[in-house]
């Protein structure tokens, strides 16, 4: 049993803590993997925690994602509501391209892979830029170099919402929990970046409902 202290000292952040602390009882980690996690996790909200803890419950579940893949949005995406419409041009494209999904079979949940999307606001810049967590896919798509490939050519050119100046960062994911734990550090009372709308989920019905209402920047 992991018993190492909460590294934030609320209330609600410790009983958030407590909560994903008893789901990686159930998760594998290597030697010393934990203080590390713990270190970045000194800064999170109670939110936070509570958004990685329904994250590590897919991942207690089955689910194993293997790459992260993240881009930028041009100047224009200066909201939340612009940001996640091209975020479905994205998801749609990237179903059909890579996973070879019609628009019919992208309307029958039960077939979409897992995915996990993200949108985070630079405090330096003010823009977007989104997270995306993805399995295994088919084949002849399986590698950085191959991904990279496919996000930076057609991709580019389908989706003009993009930042032209920046290429689409393509990663093999090494550390899962590290992976998810990133995803969500910018998690508030006010802000959720887990796009609920667009990502999809193995216990797609298991996320509080308050966590819901909070999902956009005010």
């Amino acid at each position: 049993m992991y018993t190492s202290p909460c590294p934030t000292p609320t209330s609600a952040a410790v009983r958030k803590y407590s909560a994903v602390m008893d789901v990686l009882e159930h998760i594998s980690l290597p030697p010393g993997r934990l203080q590390e996690l713990e270190y970045h996790w000194q800064s999170y909200t109670p939110e936070a925690f509570s958004l990685l803890r329904h994250l590590l419950l897919e991942l207690r579940h089955g689910v194993e994602p293997k790459y992260i893949v993240t881009w930028h949005w041009s100047t224009q995406q200066r909201d939340y509501a612009g940001v996640t419409r091209e975020a479905r041009h994205f998801k749609n494209v990237m179903l059909k391209r890579v996973w070879g999904y019609n628009r019919i079979k992208q309307a029958r949940v039960g077939l979409a892979p897992p995915l996990y999307f993200c949108h985070e606001r630079s405090a330096e810049t003010n823009r977007f830029h989104t997270h995306l967590l993805i399995p295994q896919p088919p084949a002849e798509h399986d590698s950085v170099a191959a991904l990279s490939r496919e996000f930076n050519g057609h991709f580019r050119k389908a989706i003009r919402a993009l930042d032209r100046d920046r290429t689409i960062d393509v990663r093999l994911i090494e550390k899962p929990v590290g992976a998810l734990s990133y995803i969500v550090k910018q998690a508030s009372s006010s802000y959720c970046p887990l796009d609920y709308e667009l990502s999809h989920f193995l216990r797609q019905s298991s996320f509080e409902p308050e966590e819901r209402k909070n999902r956009r920047m005010h």
